[in-house]
Formats: C-alpha cells, structure tokens, sequence
C-alpha cells in the first residue's frame, strides 16, 4: 500500500481528469449540511474532508497545496464568507472546481461565478440527488 501523500498540483496548472476517489472540501458552517453533504460524497467514492468556516477552509487548502478535486464552498459563513474564501482561492488556484452553496441566488452570486475557474451553484435547500448531480456537472466541465 502506497503511504506517500499525493503528488500536489501546482497553482495554475490543469487539473486531472476527475475520477471518484479523489479528495473533497466541504465548507460550511451548518453541521447537517457537512455531514449529510459527507455521507453522500463518500457513498460516490470520494474522500471528504470538512470546514466549519471560510478561514478554516483555507487554512486546508493551503495545508494540502491545493491538492482537492473540488472544494464546496457555502457562501453564508461566520468567520470568513464563502464569497470572500472563493476570491483567495480563484487568486492562488484558478483551475479548482468549485461549488458555491447558497440560500439565495443573486447579481452577487452571478458576479462571484464571473471571477472566473470552473464555477457551479447549488441552492439550498437542495436534495442529495441534486448534490450529486451539481458535483458530477462540474467535474464534467
């Protein structure tokens, strides 16, 4: 079994071609969207790690390099906002998947999926189906 960490991806360069199995972000501060968000994800293949907040979502990012399939980001967070976490992460890793989580979807919404990387959104409340599927849709892009 090999127990070296994965190869990291350097910032700005292609991403691999998505495969179940990879690593996932989960950023969000409410614990039923983390852990039910999780169990789906891992029933999918991937491997799930989760954030309470933007900053602690970061501080992950950084800590691994960059080194996520995809990272999903809920907008409304204490501590550090999604919106705030997604321009950091479109600034240092422009090529990251990521799938903005909302209760509302607005101009200020429409304006983050403008900075640019693959962007999705997903309303909440959203159905574990449509979770899947928003994640399948991005990786696919």
């Amino acid at each position: 079994m090999n127990t070296n960490p994965p190869p990291s991806t350097p910032a700005g360069s292609p991403r691999p071609s998505p495969a179940p199995g990879g690593c996932v972000l989960l950023v969000d501060d409410e614990i039923t969207i983390r852990s039910a968000g999780a169990s789906v994800l891992q029933h999918l293949g991937y491997t799930v790690e989760t954030a309470e907040n933007g900053k602690q979502g970061l501080e992950m990012i950084e800590a691994r390099n960059g080194d996520y399939q995809l990272i999903l980001l809920d907008l409304a967070m204490p501590v550090l906002s999604g919106a705030d976490a997604l321009k950091v992460i479109r600034a240092k890793y422009p090529t990251m998947p990521v799938l903005l989580m909302s209760g509302f979807l607005s101009e200020r919404v429409d304006s983050l999926v403008q900075l640019g990387g693959p962007t999705a959104v997903i309303q909440k409340p959203f159905s574990l189906l449509a979770l899947k599927d928003g994640v399948a849709d991005l990786l696919k892009a």
